[in-house]
């Protein structure tokens, strides 16, 4: 059994955890455009936490920035380009597309077992 002076501390260190998880949190909010412009830029996430890191403006470590990166839709870092398309008059210039392999449905397949979950009568008393 825990004695009242350890409950106590239990609750004072599970009280400054939260406590420091919803100032890395708002810490995050408050930095999220200068994050966003960053990666836009093509800063990796690394570096980007290591600058802020740096500057004193964080204090949380590279996994729990990457957490609070992931959660905001920011992950990714950099976008990637769109593909580039060819223009309308070259599609018609290339060759149709050939079937990859005759493929048939599990239906259309000819097979000597068929699975019937439920046995007929007939089927088990002959």
């Amino acid at each position: 059994m825990a004695t009242e002076k350890e409950a106590i501390a239990f609750v004072k260190r599970v009280a400054n955890r939260a406590s420091q998880r919803s100032s890395y949190r708002a810490t995050f909010v408050a930095l999220r455009p200068l994050v966003e412009g960053a990666l836009a830029a093509g800063y990796s996430m690394k570096t980007t936490w290591e600058t802020l890191r740096a500057e004193g403006k964080l204090t949380m470590t590279y996994e729990t920035f990457r957490v609070h990166c992931r959660k905001a839709g920011l992950a990714s870092g950099a976008q990637e380009p769109a593909p580039v398309r060819a223009p309308a008059e070259k599609l018609t210039q290339l060759a149709p597309a050939k079937p990859a392999s005759t493929f048939q449905r599990p239906d259309e397949r000819a097979s000597a077992f068929r699975h019937n979950p439920v046995p007929q009568k007939s089927e088990i008393y002959g």
